[in-house]
């Protein structure tokens, strides 16, 4: 995790050397999902530690709806300043939108630049330790035992 931060506060330093003063104002971290979900914990947290590197507030916004693409838009038709950021599982919101919706009023490929990856995350199937189910296979034949 620190890796990410140091590639964001060696960002921020190359754009400031060019002799720009970024970021002069707050930046708009937009979240995807609503408040108080899975991504907005991760997003408020990314966004707190970016607010000290940056030196200035990172102002979280939860903009939810259909799975991802509401925020999505939002920051594709932002203006392309670096202050207007989104923090998304992207597998979801981004590689799979073309795939859940016929039509989308962005392009996952063209409108955004991915930055960097921020986490992974791995899911699990889990069962009670008395269960008498303790692999795959064993739960398979027991969903096709009793559909």
């Amino acid at each position: 995790m620190g890796k990410y931060f140091l590639a964001a506060a060696l960002a921020l330093a190359a754009v400031a050397a060019r002799g720009q003063n970024y970021p002069a104002r707050e930046i708009r971290s937009i979240c995807n999902f609503g408040a108080g979900s899975g991504a907005d914990i991760v997003v408020r947290y990314y966004s707190e530690r970016l607010a000290r590197v940056a030196g200035k507030p990172v102002l979280v916004e939860n903009k939810p709806g259909a799975q991802g693409a509401v925020a999505n838009d939002y920051v594709a038709k932002s203006k392309p300043d670096g202050y207007t950021i989104l923090i998304t599982p992207a597998s979801s919101t981004l590689a799979a939108a073309p795939h859940i919706f016929k039509k989308l009023s962005f392009d996952p490929l063209k409108d955004f630049a991915p930055v960097t990856t921020l986490l992974t995350l791995s899911f699990t199937i889990t069962v009670d330790s008395a269960s008498p189910v303790h692999t795959v296979p064993e739960l398979v034949a027991r969903l096709k035992a009793k559909p």
